[in-house]
C-alpha cells in the first residue's frame, strides 16, 4: 500500500505526503583534484586504475537509479568503450542532430533539456544519473 497521493493541481509534480516528490539528478563523476574529468588533449587515461573494494560505492549507487542521461559528445566516448546503453536502465542521449536506436531502452532527443528533465523528474521512478560533464 501506498502513502502517495496524487494532485492535479495545474503542473505535473507528484504531492506525496504533502511533500512535493521529485527524481533527483546525481552527478556521480570522478574528477580530478583540479576539478576536470579529462586531461586538455581529451584523455581519460588516468581513470583506468584498479577499483578499491567496494569501487567507490558504485554497485550501490547503480541500483539506486533506473534512468542515465548523457550528451551525444559523452555517448561516443562511451562507445568507444564499448559501452553502447547502461543496462537494466533507461538511457537519453541528447543531441542536436537525434537518431532512431536499436539498442532497448536507448533513445536521441534533441528536446530542450530543461523541459526534457523537468518531465522526466516528475514520472515516478528511481533518481536520475547525469553522465559526464554537463548537459547544455
Amino acid at each position: 500500500m501506498s502513502n502517495s497521493v496524487s494532485v492535479t493541481d495545474g503542473t505535473s509534480d507528484t504531492i506525496r505526503c504533502g511533500v512535493i516528490s521529485l527524481r533527483k539528478i546525481i552527478v556521480y563523476i570522478a574528477i580530478s583534484a583540479d576539478g576536470f574529468i579529462a586531461r586538455p588533449d581529451g584523455d581519460i587515461a588516468w581513470l583506468d586504475r584498479p577499483r578499491p573494494k567496494g569501487n567507490y560505492g558504485m554497485a550501490a549507487f547503480y541500483k539506486s537509479i533506473d534512468t542515465v542521461i548523457m550528451g551525444r559528445k559523452t555517448y561516443d566516448i562511451a562507445l568507444s568503450f564499448g559501452q553502447e546503453s547502461y543496462e537494466g536502465k533507461k538511457n537519453y542521449i541528447f543531441s542536436r542532430s537525434p537518431r532512431p536506436s536499436a539498442i532497448p531502452h536507448l533513445e536521441f532527443t534533441d528536446q530542450p533539456v530543461g523541459d526534457f528533465v523537468k518531465r522526466l523528474r516528475s514520472v515516478e521512478g528511481k533518481d536520475i544519473w547525469l553522465v559526464g560533464k554537463t548537459l547544455s
